[in-house]
């Protein structure tokens, strides 16, 4: 039956049901602190120190990672996995656009801080390494939204911390349906909340048309779909690389290498201290990004030579 919420005298009759959900604050004191250590013990810091204390993937939470097509949102993802997995977490992935060689390739180059050098022992042993610690969906097509959901239930019971979803526009779901992507975010975060997991999916953002093209910083407002999906979300990242600086390193132009090869967005941060930008260098010789123009990176302490 449906109830009219317009009626005062239905409200009144309903008055002692919402008594048993108003709670004092005040009796909640150890639920307050008991919320707080799950919250620091689960936390996945990224891999920049001086994002700490800004910003972390908490359990519960879903960040939906966005930027232009070709901005490195697969690279900037991948290294927040290997550091959360040097952090002691375990992953879980599903790349549905880059088959497992591949994904292991570029784990590996931003592990080694050696482009494409890394002798084949220690390529073993950095595979050897991800045993118990990485779990990747063997798919490279696009799958049922159903697949997904599934997928992370599948990570949790495989004692996941951090579940990667690259990309939202693989899961299945009609483009033109911004409904369904909705409700499918829906979905995940509400999993998400209730497996007390961190998820991170991945999307794009629109072809940016008008002044500036492609050189102008997306906000969460440029996400692709509807503009739910933004509120949705408990977090959201931008990433923007700099490709005007990228074509004149390449080509021996000049340039300002004070300017950032990369600026993350944070442009949502529920619950956190901290909403702005975060500035990251490419480094020389992999597709790591750094935290300053240094440059300076170290690489996975793994036993013998790289």
């Amino acid at each position: 039956m449906k109830i009219d919420f317009r009626s005062i005298d239905v409200a009144k009759r309903l008055s002692q049901v919402a008594h048993a959900e108003i709670v004092s604050p005040a009796d909640q004191l150890d639920r307050y602190w008991e919320y707080h250590a799950r919250q620091e013990l689960g936390g996945i810091t990224l891999p920049w120190g001086k994002t700490h204390g800004l910003f972390q993937f908490k359990p519960g939470t879903l960040t939906m990672l966005g930027g232009y097509t070709g901005h490195f949102k697969s690279t900037i993802s991948a290294q927040c996995m290997l550091s959360a997995m040097q952090q002691g977490k375990k992953v879980g992935l599903a790349s549905l656009e880059l088959e497992l060689p591949q994904i292991l390739d570029q784990l590996i180059d931003i592990a080694s801080v050696n482009g494409a050098n890394p002798t084949r022992e220690w390529k073993t042993r950095f595979i050897e390494w991800t045993r118990d610690r990485l779990y990747v969906y063997d798919r490279v097509d696009a799958i049922r939204p159903e697949d997904g959901t599934a997928f992370v239930y599948a990570c949790k019971d495989l004692g996941c911390d951090l579940v990667v979803l690259d990309a939202l526009m693989m899961m299945g779901l009609d483009v033109e349906d911004y409904g369904a992507e909705r409700d499918f975010s829906q979905v995940i975060q509400a999993i998400a909340k209730s497996e007390s997991i961190a998820v991170l999916m991945v999307h794009h953002c629109k072809k940016p048309q008008g002044q500036g093209g492609e050189l102008r910083q997306p906000t969460k407002y440029d996400l692709m779909g509807s503009s739910h999906l933004a509120n949705i979300c408990n977090n959201v990242i931008l990433v923007h690389h700099s490709k005007s600086k990228a074509r004149a390193m390449e080509a021996g132009d000049d340039y300002d290498d004070a300017e950032p090869c990369m600026r993350m967005l944070i442009d949502k941060n529920r619950g956190g201290p901290f909403e702005g930008y975060i500035n990251l260098w490419r480094h020389p010789r992999s597709r790591a990004f750094c935290a300053t123009q240094a440059r300076l990176t170290t690489p996975l302490m793994l036993e013998g030579p790289i």
